[in-house]
């Protein structure tokens, strides 16, 4: 971000009215994720949570000790499919799955948290960079897209 402030720095707030910062993949704030560019994915596939590095795990289980249930911190869902298949065919996501018990609440607090989290700390470096400049900042949010004829969606 500095390199590209320094770069255009007489085009900012003129000629560059707008910097839409990247979020994450396809530069969205999105979940589940998927990757297009290998073929792992394909339209109108779930995608997978994406929390399984030691920084997430560690959040989790952090998470899951303070809310009194330690056995949730072990790992995402384990019935959340995989990419390419459809909500209803998987157990977290199909109508009065998974995502409505306690632990499915619980999980997708914490995710939809972390996401938020990672977007204000990204949002926040842009800001430390281009504040002052005359330029608005902005970012991408996936658009919940609808499956066709599922009861439930896992793109929110």
């Amino acid at each position: 971000m500095r390199s590209f402030r320094q770069r255009f720095r007489d085009y900012l707030g003129n000629v560059i009215a707008e910097i839409q910062v990247g979020m994450g993949p396809c530069g969205e704030l999105r979940y589940p994720s998927y990757p297009e560019a290998n073929g792992t994915w394909r339209f109108p596939g779930i995608g997978e949570f994406q929390c399984y590095d030691k920084y997430m795990r560690a959040s989790l289980e952090a998470a899951a000790v303070a809310s009194g249930h330690e056995e949730w911190g072990r790992g995402g869902p384990h019935d959340a499919g995989e990419y390419k298949q459809m909500p209803d065919d998987t157990g977290f996501f199909r109508r009065e799955g998974t995502w409505s018990t306690e632990y499915g609440h619980f999980f997708l607090e914490w995710y939809s948290g972390m996401l938020l989290e990672h977007g204000d700390r990204v949002m926040d470096a842009a800001e430390a960079v281009f504040g002052g400049t005359g330029a608005t900042l902005s970012a991408k949010e996936r658009k919940a897209a609808e499956a066709k004829g599922a009861a439930t969606t896992a793109a929110l």
